[in-house]
């Protein structure tokens, strides 16, 4: 049975679910504040065209990182990147199992 992918659905299920399983994970509480833009960049890197999952995950995180890193140079607090971005791969490949999981199921009437 072959899986068609739709990006709104997808969207959809990372929207409601990512928050709460970014935070679950060990560690969460270090990357509350970096949750919204997690989010969107996996929405972003959804939409690359041609691009594997590992090719997406890279994306998301070079990303991140790159915005910590600046964050830490212009801002008064510094922020230790490789942890946040270890604690977010990990939330990453949660997110995209259980939302893959999620968006396979399949309605079947009750008769």
């Amino acid at each position: 049975m072959a899986f068609e992918f739709d990006f709104l659905k997808f969207q959809e299920l990372v929207y409601r679910f990512a928050p709460l399983l970014l935070m679950s994970i060990p560690g969460g509480e270090r990357i509350v504040p970096y949750v919204p833009q997690i989010i969107e960049l996996i929405r972003q890197a959804e939409q690359l065209p041609l691009a594997t999952g590992a090719q997406k995950k890279e994306f998301v995180l070079d990303a991140l990182r790159t915005s910590i890193e600046i964050n830490n140079k212009i801002g008064d607090v510094v922020v230790d990147a490789n942890t946040v971005v270890l604690i977010a791969g990990v939330g990453i490949d949660i997110i995209i199992t259980v939302v893959n999981l999620l968006g396979r199921q399949r309605v079947v009437p009750v008769r």
